[in-house]
């Protein structure tokens, strides 16, 4: 099974850290900001992109939720919650995920990473692991 990502990097995520995802190896990446026909528009109009490429949003923005973006309905939603914004932590977040064995079960989910835990949320579980 191919356990690569097509990430799609939302507009809420800074060039320097949107640089060093591009750099993993794990992760097939298209930007929100390079894609003029959802550059500045909604996260709907996003999720409806992403829909079309097969692409999991990888965000900041802590609007892309359950509620609004029912798991099943899009092809995942991938959220960084770090308290520290700074690009290189949540750099090393990202990495520990793309090394971590728990990628591959993004697809179709709401995946949330935090500084040390990975939460998972697909239609049929939960999966909480430390990374």
């Amino acid at each position: 099974m191919n356990t690569h990502l097509r990430l799609l990097i939302d507009e809420d995520v800074q060039d320097p850290l949107a640089d060093e995802i591009e750099k993993i190896a794990a992760f097939n990446v298209e930007r929100v900001k390079d894609l003029p026909s959802v550059r500045g528009k909604s996260d709907d109009d996003v999720i409806a992109y992403a829909k079309t490429q097969n692409r999991i949003v990888l965000t900041l923005d802590g609007g892309f939720t359950k509620i609004r973006n029912p798991i099943c309905t899009h092809p995942g939603i991938i959220r960084v919650e770090g308290r520290c914004k700074h690009s290189s932590v949540l750099s090393d977040i990202i990495k520990k995920f793309a090394r971590s064995g728990y990628r591959a079960l993004s697809h179709h989910a709401i995946t949330s990473l935090t500084q040390d835990r990975c939460r998972i949320q697909t239609l049929q579980d939960t999966v909480d692991v430390r990374l």
